[in-house]
């Protein structure tokens, strides 16, 4: 395996292992709160939660998209970069909080939620002393990974120990502020320890070249918000906290795959980002190794969810939730386009057309509000999933178009053939455990056939797999080599030629 390529292998076994157990953890915690407060009390915390993601991109303003960016390419002096970022991001703090508790002034919802999202809003405090993305963009994945564990142990601890009937709903988001908050402690003070005291201040014309980066990704981000987050407060406030509860159901689900695919690429951002360097060649066989796995995958979770979604939805959280399995169907499709699409997506931000990636992402952003508007109260949280959906395809769409652009020949057509192939075989298999009682039991049963299809038919293979286990092993340190200068124009992926050749052989 390549030096390159052993680099991403390694930051994703490390980063998906933590997020995944930290999502799990989530997910269990999910569960126990959705039992025990119902709908409408879980749709409560749901919707807090949610808006609070608005208020939270507000503090962080593009960094945690461009920072990592920032700190692969070396040119940054660390305690200077994290120094200048954090104090932008504590004056924001105040303006966001303020925005967050008029939204709950107003908001036609009782009162109980008015005061959970006013609650949730201390933890901007935490968002904005946040330096997770500083270890990701050095590829230290494992500080990040502990920063996670420690937010949601100190939330398990809370909701098992804690959150027993409805009365016990307001201390949700006291417990997630108490394990941001550790969390943030243990990144800051771990820095420190590497690189010294952040030089707090913000430094002209140094700021404003980072804030040239950061706002288009801000605006990227939100419009990723309104995507995958305005149906949840259009739901919350025309169907109330148990529609919310019972989408927010659904959207749990789709967590666990979602985590993964972060994990992914926010491993594959840094190599891909130092690229930008050495040009688009550096990185053409693992693009092309990524986009073909990441497709199968998506076909192998999109079949399996829509033969055992109604089950699964039942299995877990019970009878009362069992209408929102049609919306978990169609969410778990539109996560099936963006694992493939976010492939195009990270070529375009790390290759500096974060421009290209603010249009498409505020296109699909107007398509998911104008048909979240038409088919919500229709009908109500299955067409706030099609919105989704719609968005998503949008996005994979404009996403291979602007790539395709940069690069001669993109790949994605060559790699669906075999998987839906093995997506046949593996609903027949699935079709003949319906007599299975337990759901999960059918679940590994169908992702084991659907690995053995993949190894069968090489669209992954053996060599590939150990690779990737070999990534467990110590790794050696190698010296670090001082940062170059970029040789790459905005314009193009690739200085000479304008237009990339990548072509396909063999597996790649």
């Amino acid at each position: 395996m390549k030096p390159g390529n052993q680099v991403v292998s390694r930051n994703f076994a490390v980063l998906s292992a933590g997020q995944l157990g930290s999502r799990l953890l989530a997910f269990a915690i999910t569960i126990h709160i959705a039992q025990v407060l119902l709908p409408e009390l879980f749709g409560a915390v749901v919707f807090a939660s949610g808006v609070l993601l608005y208020a939270g991109l507000l503090v962080d303003f593009g960094f945690e998209a461009f920072g990592p960016i920032e700190v692969s390419r070396g040119t940054s002096d660390p305690a200077k970069l994290v120094g200048n970022v954090l104090t932008f991001r504590s004056l924001l703090i105040l303006p966001a909080f303020a925005v967050l508790a008029l939204f709950s002034y107003f908001v036609p919802l009782p009162q109980m939620s008015k005061v959970m999202i006013d609650l949730y809003g201390l933890s901007l405090l935490a968002t904005a002393l946040d330096t997770g993305w500083f270890f990701l963009g050095g590829k230290n994945m494992w500080p990040a990974v502990v920063s996670e564990m420690i937010t949601q142990s100190t939330l398990a601890i809370g909701a098992y120990g804690f959150i027993h009937g409805g009365s016990d709903a307001l201390l949700m988001p006291i417990f997630f502020l108490t394990g941001r908050l550790i969390a943030v402690s243990f990144l800051l003070a771990l820095f420190v320890r590497q690189h010294g005291v952040p030089k707090f201040g913000i430094e002209m014309p140094y700021f404003k070249q980072l804030l040239s980066g950061a706002i288009p990704l801000c605006g990227s981000q939100i419009s990723a918000m309104i995507s995958n987050n305005f149906d949840l407060i259009l739901i919350g406030v025309w169907l109330g906290t148990g529609g919310a509860g019972l989408y927010g159901a659904a959207t749990r689900v789709v967590w666990v795959p979602t985590t993964i695919a972060i994990a992914y690429y926010t491993a594959l951002r840094p190599l891909v980002a130092h690229s930008f360097v050495h040009g688009f060649h550096t990185v053409e066989a693992m693009f092309k190794r990524s986009v073909r796995v990441t497709t199968a995958l998506a076909f192998g979770i999109g079949a399996g969810g829509l033969m055992l979604a109604v089950p699964l939805m039942t299995q877990i959280f019970g009878d009362k939730y069992s209408t929102a399995s049609p919306s978990f169907i169609v969410l778990l499709l539109a996560f099936c386009l963006m694992l493939i699409s976010r492939n195009y997506r990270l070529i375009l931000v790390t290759f500096n057309h974060q421009v290209t990636d603010l249009r498409i992402m505020a296109a699909a952003a107007g398509v998911n509000i104008a048909l979240n508007l038409l088919l919500i109260k229709q009908f109500g949280i299955t067409g706030a999933a099609f919105a989704t959906l719609a968005s998503e395809s949008l996005i994979l769409l404009l996403d291979y178009t602007c790539t395709r652009r940069l690069i001669d020949h993109v790949p994605l057509g060559r790699y669906i053939p075999k998987p839906l192939f093995c997506c046949l075989v593996m609903a027949a298999i699935l079709q003949t455990t319906a007599g299975i009682g337990s759901v999960y039991a059918r679940v590994a049963i169908g992702g084991i056939a659907y690995g053995v299809l993949l190894l069968l038919t090489r669209i992954i293979t053996v060599d590939e797999i150990k690779a990737l286990l070999d990534t467990w092993k110590p790794e050696a340190k190698a010296p670090v080599q001082p940062a170059k200068q970029p040789v790459l124009q905005t314009s193009s992926l690739d200085p000479v030629p304008q237009t990339v050749n990548v072509t396909a052989t063999g597996n790649e």
